[in-house]
């Protein structure tokens, strides 16, 4: 007979959100302290404050812009990092988020290189771009935009631990909770009902 899996419950989105973290949920940040490791959380996501629970354990925790989470992050590895004890650090970017900093996002978007830009409008999906300067195209290559930025900023952070010998015994892990569509799945969507808003194929 099969084992059951059990089910955990990690948080009540019924009572609020951001929901907290439900009392004998393991938390990396707890048990990388218990552990001995040293911890520190550099996020600009608003959601992942203190008071969520998320970072129970991290000794330094701090909400930076997203601009300012990778050389935050370097800045400790490089000054506050004790070199006799392992490490445990999270960094948390945010812009790719479709609905965070959309003057800035426009801004972005204008200012991409003409010969990017229009390699981007070409390959945009499901006529996101057909007009080229329509909010769902400015929306989508703001969002490349940023994408572009975070896989610079990770490839830094790579270079960073390679460059002082950390790579080789440092655990990295990349994780996106979801992307933006734009327009990829809007014949999917659109067979499964009403459209009020008129936005099938864009948005998370």
């Amino acid at each position: 007979m099969a084992a059951r899996a059990a089910v955990v419950t990690i948080a009540d989105l019924g009572s609020r959100i951001p929901s907290g973290v439900l009392p004998g949920v393991p938390i990396l940040g707890r048990a990388a302290a218990r552990a001995g490791f040293q911890t520190a959380a550099f996020f600009a996501n608003g959601w992942v404050d203190v008071g969520t629970g998320v970072l129970t354990g991290f000794e330094k925790i701090e909400r930076r812009p997203s601009r300012q989470v990778l050389s935050r992050g370097v800045a400790w590895l490089e000054q506050e990092r004790r070199r006799d004890v392992p490490f445990v650090l999270y960094l948390h970017w945010v812009d790719a988020h479709g609905e965070v900093h959309r003057k800035q996002k426009r801004r972005e978007a204008a200012a991409l290189p003409d010969r990017e830009r229009r390699e981007l409008v070409a390959e945009a999906p499901g006529g996101t771009c057909d007009d080229p300067a329509g909010e769902a195209c400015l929306r989508y290559l703001s969002y490349e935009r940023e994408i572009e930025i975070q896989r610079h900023d990770a490839a830094e952070l790579l270079t960073f631990l390679q460059v002082h010998g950390l790579l080789d015994d440092t655990l990295v892990v990349l994780f996106s909770d979801h992307g933006e569509e734009f327009g990829e799945h809007r014949d999917e969507e659109a067979r499964r009902g009403a459209d009020p808003r008129g936005i099938y194929g864009l948005g998370h």
